[in-house]
Order: structure tokens, then C-alpha cells, then sequence
């Protein structure tokens, strides 16, 4: 045998693979490099270049199972999973949202925080633009108070010059190309809703308005701080565009007026971006008149442009308007002059959407809301820098409610103000605005009309939307499971092929796919979970889920007894309980500032509270029940709200706590300050995200209460454990604190030992009290006349057995008892006892036919004697079954009246325009509608 050397020995079996030899040995020759056995070397660089084929097969194949196979399949996955969990957010969060949101007719009593006010012409703030200027010297408390009382306010130089110039250039080029929203007399008018990023001059302007030394502190302090945006738009007038009817951008009973913690309050800045007069369409407007209801005939008489009557409303000068304030765009009537352009911005508090914080608003109802869905949920720091703050998909993802940077805050999202729109069938979501929608844009655009649910009435906006989400959910399953089907079909053919060629490991491709399907399927669908386990803790979703959110409590500041309700008038003080909360911002002073009768009260206050701090408890007593008095002589009383959400006027007891309060806060800033305080502690226990725990229903109201208490010293109330407040010391309360009182510092109280001050001026002498018309101070359980259905001039002997404060109407029971249900103010007033010698109208108990006769006796029951002659002598009749009638009202043309629109069932202002043979009339609302041939019945002359 032939011998090899142990080196060889080791490279023979080092080389060796399956029994085959593979030793090589190499000689060098030149250049060439032989086997030993004298084969090439080319024949291993063959087998390399085999092994690289190999490998790049393997990769290539791979990259084409990911994208062709296993991608689609997980993609496919996603989209489905993502479907189901949109259907579990909107039946877990969105229905009962929209649910929450429903404004019902309880609410809109129970949830009062002001009235329906009727106003006339001596409610104008002012008549002249002057007193509406915002000068830069202007502090940002001043704007609020400003707006508070006028509900306009006029800032120059919102806009740089040239800025303003060369954004007007871009609106006016962009009119026509644009889809336009709906605006009020819309022929040879456009508006369109402008894109933040759209141009650049469309920046630049946002950032100067967002960052204006005198706008932006005054609308933080109106509006809260960083206040969201829900309108942003362009309006241009052009020559033949005609006057608007006078009105308000937000409806009457979605004002935040009347309820300041179920509405947001929203103010449009309209700046002009050229010089405007009147004979171009500058606004006009209707200072004062952002508080009252939807009857204000004055302002068509005396409102005025924004320009003044034969002034100029200068380029850039802003006017920030409450949507609730009456006002119009005039019409173009120059033909030379320049098409009117008016830049707008509309502004309201952001939701409270913060961990600790519940959002019991919605915003205002009725409005038009011009903006593009993509930029809901966005804040005026988000406009301010729209460059970096709103680029895509950030953008579109903030509008949905779906993501947002943690240095960023939450605007009202798309869901949200869609939700709310649809359940209380707002403007652009009505059933007929879907049937439009459907029909001219087909729906939602991303989606194939196959998907989309067919028009229904009856169900509407919720019934689409539910089964567009199952058609939805079904065709993603159905793709989802033929696609794997297709797949694990796909690799068993591949595993039984292999099998059938004799492969060792045939089954291995169906395995491997089953493993990859498993591990993708499993991190999709833990992502989900994850995405709805995190959904479900936010502070919205919780909020949701408890009923808190978009939803109001109503508890008492005072604790009174269940108190008669009565309608409040202008000269009434209210001593509102549901306002004082740090988020409401400038609401907080919409009575203070607008309704007269406080307004009169504060002027009292305030001339009579010098030295007060000095004076004895009996004076202090003293000067409280003068002030009541008072008020009482200027035709007032002071009222508050009862647990039905109804005004009921205060006991003197009551009213004197309010007055002393009112009085200290007025002579003691270091006092007033700590009250307010206290103020909003004492509504985060009633409004706020723990209002249902008991701390915060009994215990922590009670320890803030007498605290304010012991700092009021009021002179002739005790605390609740009966000590004497006058000698009471802050040790009365330490055991109510949670900290020992060592460690507190030193409660601020009005003592009784400072030295007194002489009071002056002193009051004027009381005269005699008398309500302001007959029937002003009516109250609940009152007797009174009743105008049967609002309609007939017949009057019947009613009570009154509740009343609607949001509408100023009276629910009766009549004696013979019938009811009726929301009577006007002017359809009932007091009962008077019946006179001798009265000419009235009588029936039998049993019968409906009623008799005219005369009153011959009264009897001491209360019942009457009549003589009807022929018809014989009624005695001893109860009143409950005479009526009182007077001849109709003539209607003629010019006639204010209220009309059944379409013979509905709600009245609306008009004007009666024309008076037809056949006894009917034709009228003109005040909304700008006509109504042709109305009968008698259902009109009645307004006094």
C-alpha cells in the first residue's frame, strides 16, 4: 500500500465529504494552478458560482413569497382587524357619544344658566363704531369685559399691509376654482374653505394673526388659553350682491348664553382686506344683541356698518364678533368699487380632553362651520404654525381624533362635532343633506358605492353610517379568508408535489407558511388589542363610558328649598350658580356684564360699599336690606335657579348672603380673589370628573362652603354648627381640613372692629315695589288667565303648573281641567276676580255650549251669579267655567305677527306682506322665507 504522510493524512479526511475523495494538492507552474490529478481550478468556480445562483434563488424567492404572498395576506389582515375596530369604536364611544350629546327638551331647561331675553331697542350697547375699537393700550381683562358687554369688538391692524394685499390677490384668484360652502344670499357671492398650507401667503397671515401683541392675549382671555379653530374661510362680494337678512351664525337654543356649560361660545374674526364702505357690503351689525332671542325686529331699524353709516372699515382692522350676535352683510352696490373680500377665522374654547378633566360642552348649534375636514381638531398654536405643526398625514390623523404630538393640544375633532351634529339633526347634517350628499358627490369617496348603504329616511345619518360599517366589515372578511384560503391551498399543493418527486422534506414549506401565518396573524392582532386597550383608558373614552361626558348635573350653590319658578326679566338680579369655573373664561362674566338688572345692581354696589369693612353688623344688615330694596324699586328681584333648573326668586335671607358677597368682593381685591377661588373649587365638585363620588357630592362642598363662610363673615348668618360667624376663628373649621391648621396660612376675614367709615352717598328713600308690566313676577302654582291654545281669543281661569325658561312659556291647567302646554309670555297674565256688571261668557258643567250674559252677584265662595236672559240665570257658578273674550286683533298689512310655519307647530316672527280675499294672508319671516295663503289661526298679532 501506498504510504501517505500524517500531514496528508489530515488534509485527506479535512477534505473529505460523503466517502468522496476531495483532497487536493496544487504545484505551481508559472502561473497556472493545477489539481493534482492535473484538473482545472475552473471546475470548483463552477461549484461556487452554482452555490451564489443558489443563494440569490433563495433570496429572490423569498422576496417574492414576502410581497406576493405573505405582505398581502398580513395587509389584507390589517385592514380587516382595522375595520372590526372601527366598529367597536363606534359602538362602544361614538354611539353612546352621540347618545350623551342629544339635546332634548329637559336639557334645555334643566341646564339653563340664563333665559330667553327679549330685547328692544334700548338694549344697544352702542350706535357708534368708536366705542367698539381696541385700542393697543387695551388689557386683555378690558377685551374680555368689552366683548362681554358688546358682543363685537373692532382690532386694527390685524393684518400687515402688504400681507393683507397680497392674500386678497390669492382669495380672488381662487373663487372660482374653488367648491364654495353654502353662504346666505349666495348669488354673486363666493366662499370656499381655504387649506392652511395652501399658499404661502395663506401661513403667513395665520402666524401674524396668532401672534398679534393685542389679539392673541385678548381672545385667550375670552376664550381660554390656545382656543380651538372650527371655521376658516373667505368670503367675496361682488357687484349686484344683495343684503342679507339680519341673523345669528349660531341658533338661539344652541346659544352658550343660555346654557354656558352645555355650548361653547364661538366669536368669528372678519377682516376686511380692503378698505370697505357700505356701498361695497361692509357688515353691519347689532352691538348688545348677542344675548337676546331670535325675535330682535330692532336691529333692522338701528343697526349700523361696521364702517360707521358714511365711514370706511379699514383694510385689516378685525372685527371679532359672537356668533350669537345679530348681524348681516350688506349689498354690493358700486359698480366701480372693488369686490369685498372679508378674511375669517372662527374661534372657540378647546375641549377638555386632559387626564383629570371632562368636557360637559358641545359646540353651539346652527352654525355653518366653513372648514376643510382635514383640519378639525386643530388649535389657533396648530394655524399659528401651520409650516411644521399641520403637515400630512399629522394633520388628517388630528382631524379624525386618532393621534397628536405630546407638545400639542386637542381641538374639536371631525368624530366629535359629526356626532353632535347628527344626533340633534344640525345644519349640513340633515337626513335631506344626506340624500344630497349621496346623490351629487356619491358618498364617501375612498369607498366603492357597492359598500355604501342606500339612502334610507327613516333611519338616516346613523342608519348609513352603521350598515356602510357592516357592508364594510363583510367584504373585508370575505376577501381576508378567500385570500388565506388561496395561500394555505397554495403551499399544501407545494407540499404534496414535493412529496410526489420523492423529497425527504416535502412537508416543510406548508409547515414553515403555517408558522409565518401565526406569528404575523398573532402581532396584528396584538397590535390591535393594544391600539383598543389604550383607546379605552383615555380620559375620553372613560368619560364616555361613566356618562360624563357632553352631559350636565345640575346641583345648587345655595341650598334652597324646591322654590316656585317664574320667567326672569331684564331688571332681575341673578345670583347665578353655574358659571365660576376657570375653562369658562370670559362666560364667566356674560351676566355680569349684559344683564341689566345686575348691572344696575353692581352700580348700587359699588356707590354704596365705601367703608363697609367698618361698619357694625346691624349696619352691615342694614345696608343689605336697602340695596334689596332697592332693586325691588327699580322693578327688580333676585333670583336663582332651583333644583329643576328653573329662576325662583331668593329668600330675603338668601339675597342679604348675596349682597354682603357682592359688597366684599367689591371693597377687598385680596377677598375677592380668594372667593373666586373657592368658586371654581366648589364647581369642580358639582361639573367636574368626580362630581359622582361622595367627597365631592357631600363632604369637600360642604368644608368649602364654610370656609367662605368664615372669610365672608357674613353679620347675620351662623355656620353650620351654629356658631356665631362674628366670633368665630379659623380654628371653628381645622377639623374639615385635611392639613393641620398650623400649616395654613392665615384666612382673610372682614372683622367688625375696624373703625367706622361714614357711607356716601347714601341711598336714595324706598318707594313703593311694582313689577315692571302685569304678570312680570308670575310664578309657578300662581292663578292666573289663560289664552286657550295660544290662539283663540277666549280667557280661562288657569294655574300655572311649570314654565320653560328657554322659551319664556307657561304650562297651564285650567280650572274645568283641560291644560296647555307652552303658552307665550303675552298668553297669560293675572286673574282678576270677576266684577259685577262684567260682560262675560258661561257654560254648564256638563255642557260645552257656552252663554253670554252679565254678572249680577259675587258670592263669598267665589262663585257668580249670571243672567244670560233668555237663556235663563246661572248661580252659584264656579269661575272655572266663565271665560272672558275679546274681539281679535285686526291683521292688516305691516302687521307683526308670529306664524305657524307650514301650520307646524313652533311660531315665528314675520311681517304680513299681503291680505287675500278669501280671509288669508300672505307673510314674510324675519329668516327671509315666505308663506303664502296662512289662515287666521295661525297667526297672532304681536303687541
Amino acid at each position: 500500500p501506498k504510504l501517505t504522510a500524517p500531514s496528508e493524512a489530515r488534509s485527506t479526511r479535512s477534505t473529505k465529504r460523503n466517502g468522496s475523495p476531495s483532497k487536493r494538492e496544487t504545484t505551481t507552474n508559472g502561473n497556472k494552478i493545477h489539481d493534482s490529478n492535473g484538473t482545472h481550478p475552473n471546475g470548483t468556480n463552477n461549484r461556487l458560482q452554482a452555490s451564489n445562483d443558489s443563494k440569490l434563488g433563495i433570496l429572490l424567492l423569498f422576496l417574492f413569497r414576502t410581497l406576493v404572498l405573505d405582505m398581502p395576506l398580513v395587509l389584507l389582515l390589517s385592514v380587516y382587524i382595522s375595520v372590526l375596530l372601527l366598529h367597536h369604536v363606534y359602538d362602544e364611544y361614538l354611539v353612546p357619544q352621540a347618545e350623551l350629546m342629544s339635546w332634548t327638551e329637559n336639557r334645555k331647561t334643566n341646564e339653563m344658566t340664563y333665559y330667553d331675553r327679549s330685547c328692544t331697542v334700548k338694549d344697544m350697547s352702542t350706535n357708534s363704531t368708536d366705542d367698539l375699537l381696541i385700542s393697543s393700550h387695551t388689557t386683555p381683562t378690558q377685551c374680555m369685559h368689552h366683548m362681554a358687554k358688546h358682543g363685537v369688538s373692532l382690532y386694527p391692524n390685524i393684518l400687515q399691509e402688504e400681507t393683507a394685499d397680497e392674500l386678497r390677490e390669492w382669495i380672488v384668484q381662487q373663487n372660482k376654482m374653488e367648491e364654495g360652502f353654502y353662504v346666505i344670499s349666495g348669488k354673486h357671492r363666493f366662499t370656499f374653505g381655504i387649506g392652511v398650507n395652501q399658499a404661502p401667503i395663506v401661513t403667513q397671515a395665520l402666524k401674524e394673526i396668532a401672534e398679534h401683541p393685542v389679539f392673541r392675549p385678548a381672545i385667550e382671555e375670552i376664550c381660554g388659553d390656545n382656543p380651538a379653530v372650527i371655521e376658516f374661510t373667505a368670503i367675496t362680494s361682488e357687484f349686484g350682491a344683495e343684503d342679507q337678512f339680519w341673523h345669528q351664525d349660531t341658533l338661539p337654543q344652541g346659544s352658550s348664553f343660555k346654557h354656558a356649560r352645555t355650548f361653547v361660545p364661538s366669536y368669528s374674526l372678519f377682516v376686511p382686506l380692503q378698505d370697505t364702505t357700505p356701498e361695497i357690503g361692509a357688515t353691519e351689525i347689532c352691538p348688545g344683541s348677542h344675548v337676546c332671542n331670535q325675535r330682535e325686529r330692532f336691529c333692522v331699524d338701528h343697526g349700523f356698518p361696521a364702517s360707521g353709516k358714511d365711514g370706511v372699515w379699514p383694510k385689516s382692522t378685525g372685527a371679532l364678533v359672537n356668533q350669537h350676535l345679530y348681524h348681516r352683510g350688506m349689498a354690493h352696490t358700486d359698480p366701480n368699487g372693488l369686490d369685498r373680500v372679508l378674511f375669517i377665522l372662527t374661534f372657540s374654547p378647546r375641549p377638555r380632553m386632559n387626564s383629570g378633566e371632562v368636557e360637559t360642552r358641545l359646540i353651539s348649534m346652527g352654525g355653518s362651520y366653513s372648514l376643510n375636514w382635514r383640519q378639525w381638531g386643530h388649535t389657533l398654536n396648530d394655524f399659528g404654525n401651520a409650516a411644521t405643526a399641520m403637515k400630512e398625514p399629522w394633520k388628517t390623523l388630528k382631524s379624525l381624533g386618532m393621534y397628536k404630538s405630546k407638545d400639542s393640544d386637542w381641538g374639536w375633532d371631525m368624530p366629535a362635532v359629526a356626532s353632535m351634529r347628527i344626533i340633534n339633526d344640525d345644519n349640513g347634517y340633515h337626513v335631506g343633506d344626506l340624500e344630497d350628499w349621496l346623490e351629487t358627490k356619491g358618498g364617501f369617496s375612498f369607498l366603492p358605492a357597492e359598500l355604501q348603504a342606500e339612502f334610507d329616511e327613516e333611519t338616516g345619518w346613523p342608519g348609513f353610517l352603521e350598515t356602510t360599517l357592516k357592508n364594510c366589515e363583510r367584504a373585508a372578511e370575505r376577501i381576508y379568508f378567500f385570500a388565506s384560503g388561496i395561500y394555505l391551498i397554495l403551499f399544501m399543493t407545494l407540499a404534496l408535489y414535493r412529496k410526489l418527486c420523492g423529497t425527504k422534506t416535502s412537508g416543510a414549506p406548508f409547515v414553515r407558511a403555517v408558522i409565518r401565518i401565526v406569528v404575523s396573524h398573532a402581532a396584528v392582532i396584538a397590535l390591535a388589542c393594544y391600539a383598543a386597550h389604550s383607546m379605552g383608558k383615555t380620559p375620553w373614552a372613560q368619560n364616555i363610558r361613566h356618562g360624563r361626558a357632553h352631559t350636565l348635573p345640575m346641583a345648587e350653590t345655595f341650598p334652597v328649598d324646591m322654590l316656585p319658578g317664574t320667567l326672569p326679566n331684564k331688571r332681575d338680579v341673578l345670583a347665578e350658580t353655574k358659571y365660576e369655573s376657570k375653562y369658562l373664561a370670559g362666560t364667566n362674566y356674560i351676566i355680569e356684564n349684559a344683564q341689566p338688572g345686575n348691572v344696575n345692581f353692581n352700580e348700587i354696589v359699588a356707590a354704596n360699599s365705601v367703608g363697609y369693612e367698618g361698619l357694625s353688623s346691624a349696619l352691615k344688615l342694614q345696608l343689605t336690606l336697602d340695596i334689596i330694596d332697592w332693586v325691588g324699586q327699580d322693578m327688580g328681584r333676585f333670583l336663582t335657579q332651583n333644583e329643576e333648573g328653573n329662576w325662583a326668586k331668593m329668600s330675603t335671607q338668601n339675597a342679604q348672603k348675596f349682597v354682603h358677597k357682592s359688597i366684599v368682593r367689591t371693597t377687598n381685591i385680596v377677598v375677592a380673589n380668594v372667593l373666586t377661588e373657592l368658586a371654581y373649587l366648589i364647581s369642580e365638585t358639582k361639573f367636574g370628573v368626580l362630581r359622582d363620588r361622595a367627597m365631592h357630592r357631600l363632604h369637600i362642598p360642604e368644608m368649602l362652603n364654610n370656609l367662605q363662610d368664615l372669610i365672608l363673615n357674613p353679620p347675620t348668618f351662623a355656620l353650620k354648627n351654629n356658631t356665631d360667624v362674628t366670633t368665630a376663628s379659623s380654628s371653628s373649621i381645622s377639623s374639615l381640613l385635611i392639613v393641620p391648621h398650623s400649616f395654613l396660612p392665615e384666612i382673610p376675614t372682614l372683622a367688625d372692629n375696624v373703625a367706622p367709615v361714614v357711607r356716601l352717598p347714601s341711598l336714595p328713600p324706598i318707594y313703593e315695589i311694582s313689577e315692571p308690566f302685569p304678570g312680570a313676577w308670575l310664578e309657578e302654582g300662581d292663578i292666573v288667565e289663560a289664552k286657550y291654545n295660544g290662539i283663540y281669543n277666549e280667557w280661562y281661569r288657569a294655574t300655572i303648573v311649570d314654565l320653560n325658561v328657554d322659551a319664556s312659556t307657561y304650562d297651564v291647567e285650567y280650572d274645568d281641567g283641560e291644560a296647555d302646554d307652552d303658552l307665550c309670555r303675552i298668553c297669560v297674565r293675572p286673574y282678576e276676580s270677576l266684577q259685577l256688571g262684567e260682560e262675560v261668557e258661561v257654560r254648564e258643567e256638563e255642557n260645552e255650549t257656552f252663554y253670554k250674559g252679565v254678572v249680577v252677584a259675587v258670592n263669598e265662595d267665589d262663585t257668580v251669579d249670571i243672567d244670560t236672559g233668555e237663556d235663563g240665570l246661572f248661580e252659584n257658578v264656579h269661575p272655572g267655567y266663565v271665560r272672558r273674550s275679546e274681539p281679535e286683533p285686526e291683521v292688516k298689512v305691516g302687521s307683526r305677527v308670529e306664524a305657524l310655519y307650514q301650520r307646524g307647530t313652533v311660531w315665528y316672527d314675520a311681517v304680513v306682506t299681503k291680505l287675500r280675499s278669501d280671509g288669508t294672508f300672505d307673510v314674510l319671516y324675519d329668516d327671509g322665507d315666505t308663506e303664502l295663503r296662512v289662515k287666521r289661526k295661525n297667526i297672532r298679532v304681536l303687541p
